[in-house]
């Protein structure tokens, strides 16, 4: 079985505002200027929007609000960012080089980062583990890490 040579997983994690996205920008900028390096962003946004749309595809959704939506629609979410965490590392997987998995999630539960880390696993004998909290708004963190 192929294995990643050099694979490292990103946990950000912090409220709403204080410079996660541009944080993984400045991360995604940064691995991608590096030859032969592939890095996949899942992002629970995009997530839980793909899940809200799934949800109304398949129910009646007329004057239901978006919390209750969001609320119903928390079975596609988990189905999804399995199936999204499954894809992305099976296309690490089979890149050469460096390869940077990062999440993009206010909070990452124990479960969530189990089986993150088991799939990890899955495709490198050793990943590089971070967790990053951003201080600043601008982002700066992603300016000192280093591949």
């Amino acid at each position: 079985m192929q294995r990643l040579e050099f694979l490292t997983v990103v946990f950000t994690t912090a409220l709403p505002g204080l410079g996660k996205t541009t944080m993984i920008e400045g991360l995604r900028d940064r691995f991608e200027a590096y030859p032969g390096a592939s890095v996949r962003v899942l992002t629970s946004d995009d997530v839980r929007t793909q899940s809200k749309k799934k949800y109304r595809e398949e129910n009646n959704t007329e004057g239901m609000d978006e919390y209750k939506i969001e609320t119903k629609a928390k079975v596609f979410y988990n189905i999804l960012m399995e199936h999204s965490l499954e894809t992305m590392f099976q296309e690490l997987k089979n890149c050469a080089g460096k390869s940077v998995f990062i999440l993009d999630k206010n909070y990452v539960s124990p479960e969530l980062r189990n089986l993150i880390i088991s799939k990890a696993k899955q495709v490198s004998e050793n990943p590089l583990i971070v967790t990053i909290l951003p201080n600043s708004i601008m982002g700066q963190d992603a300016l000192n890490i280093e591949f």
